[in-house]
């Protein structure tokens, strides 16, 4: 089997997972803004960890957990609709707030990610991205 196609199956059954536990926490969750905001901040804490540690991992696991799994279990166009129907609904500081925290905290979740998966930010980068 090619190796562009086995990558894409790992990443088809990553994806199918992140999807899986995005549901869970949307059930355990209130299923609005506040699951949203958890899936998205846990996912970026979790991606900054990861590929801290990338270089120890396979490519297909790469595939598999950053693409696929974090891919669907994170959810940019729900955060991005999230901001426009807050605006449609004339809540402008609402959206320009939802927007702010939700990229700041995303960002500070990162790098929490990528110092706790033990990459100071020293610029040090095996240029692993996914």
């Amino acid at each position: 089997m090619p190796k562009h196609v086995r990558e894409l199956i790992f990443v088809f059954a990553g994806g199918a997972a992140g999807t899986a536990m995005r549901v869970v926490v949307n059930i355990i969750g209130d299923g609005g803004r506040g699951s949203l905001m958890f899936v998205n901040v846990v996912g970026a804490f979790i991606l900054g960890w990861f590929l801290a540690r990338a270089s120890s991992h396979h490519v297909h696991v790469n595939r598999f957990f950053a693409v696929g799994f974090l891919g669907s279990f994170t959810t940019f166009s729900a955060f991005a609709l999230e901001s426009v129907l807050l605006a449609d609904a004339g809540i402008w500081v609402g959206s320009a707030a939802w927007i702010a925290v939700s990229v700041s905290l995303g960002v500070v979740a990162a790098v929490a990610g990528r110092l706790v998966g033990g990459r100071v930010a020293t610029g040090r980068s095996n240029g692993t991205r996914w």
